[in-house]
């Protein structure tokens, strides 16, 4: 391949597609230190289309930048020299030249601004930690980025589990067939579980890290192809591909476990249109207090009484409430709080008890949430 790399693009096409790669990169740092300084991006055109990529012993990111290409080619330079390639005018233009060294220099200008620089045309750094394409997988299954993402962003929570690593995130469980299916995030406590349809008729049965699908979704929402074996796992759309090692996650089939429950110990309806407002108000004495906010929710003479108590004072807030059983149950308020705003404001909730713990749901109960008690 020539390398006569001339090329125009917007100039914040270039500081996006490095920060999408530094984002993914990210959540694998604790195992290949993430994207530092001293690594490479190689800003490869070829066949008129402009990519980034980025390859590192456990990570591989390329991200098709939008562009105008008037000579393929290519050249390495550090991420933060991307950048910050002045973008204060709307195009800017990068164009490879050879001095009387031989040495490679990329001229760039934006606006009124002009420069060049020595870069590199070895792209071994990048090809050398790319994934060895026979351990990729080829079974796959196509996610629908726009349905997908907006799921996501609803179900995943903050985690209070220690043993989840946290640049990991949880794992997000996704089975469907013939359209139908269910999206389930959880940690050793919790659980969030969503029943939807997806653009999908193929039969889906995966386990992934929701982090690393919110953050896909969050820049293309598009049709993806999702691989994975025990070793990679690989998301493929029109616009980029990311590979990484495979997280091990316990699967945990939540939907099950509840199917397998007896009937309810009891159920109730609390007629509030923000019972996580109602919570947010009583929790305040322990927020004082500095101390877990645990809060006390009965149901009494057709109402629900939810009490929050430390040693600077008492707070409860009322709401209507039907119910087959007057009883009394604890909960940590923040989970509580917290698993009620994945709910749709506007609707009545379902309260129902299963031993330890409840299921919190809307009204359709296509939207549950597990939460424990505590005491």
């Amino acid at each position: 391949m020539s390398n006569n790399l001339k090329i125009t693009l917007g100039s914040k096409e270039l500081p996006k597609a490095i920060n999408f790669i530094s984002s993914i990169a990210d959540m694998f740092s604790a195992k290949i230190g993430g994207v530092t300084q001293s690594d490479n991006i190689l800003l490869e055109a070829n066949k008129g289309k402009l990519y980034c990529v980025y390859a590192k012993q456990g990570v591989f990111v390329k991200v098709r930048v939008p562009a105008t290409v008037e000579s393929d080619g290519y050249l390495i330079a550090q991420p933060t020299f991307l950048s910050t390639l002045p973008n204060r005018a709307k195009e800017l233009s990068i164009e490879l030249n050879k001095d009387d060294e031989n040495s490679t220099i990329m001229k760039w200008k934006n606006g009124s601004s002009a420069g060049n620089l020595v870069v590199s045309d070895d792209k071994s750094s990048i090809e050398n930690n790319s994934f060895d394409k026979s351990i990729i997988p080829t079974d796959s299954v196509t996610l629908n980025g726009e349905s997908i993402s907006r799921i996501i962003n609803n179900i995943l929570f903050d985690s209070s589990d220690e043993r989840i690593d946290k640049k990991i995130g949880l794992p997000v469980t996704i089975k469907s067939k013939k359209g139908k299916a269910v999206i389930q995030t959880n940690d050793a406590f919790c659980a969030v579980i969503c029943n939807t349809t997806i653009e999908n008729d193929s039969k889906i049965d995966i386990i992934t890290q929701g982090l690393l699908l919110q953050r896909v979704f969050s820049v293309f929402k598009e049709n993806v192809e999702f691989s994975s074996n025990e070793s990679v796992t690989r998301l493929k759309g029109k616009n980029f591909e990311v590979i990484g090692t495979t997280s091990n996650f316990e699967k945990k089939d939540i939907v099950a476990w509840l199917e397998a429950q007896e009937k309810p110990t009891n159920v109730a309806t609390i007629k509030t249109k923000d019972i996580c407002g109602l919570i947010e108000d009583v929790i305040v004495v322990s927020k004082l207090a500095n101390i877990d906010p645990i809060i006390s929710l009965k149901f009494k003479k057709d109402k629900l009484t939810i009490t929050n108590a430390s040693e600077l004072g008492k707070s409860f807030s009322v709401a209507k409430a039907s119910y087959k059983k007057e009883e009394e149950y604890r909960f940590n308020g923040k989970w509580f709080s917290q698993f009620a705003s994945k709910l749709d404001k506007g609707e009545d909730i379902i309260f129902k008890v299963y031993g330890k713990a409840c299921v919190i749901s809307n009204e359709k109960e296509d939207v549950k949430c597990i939460v424990p008690m505590v005491g």
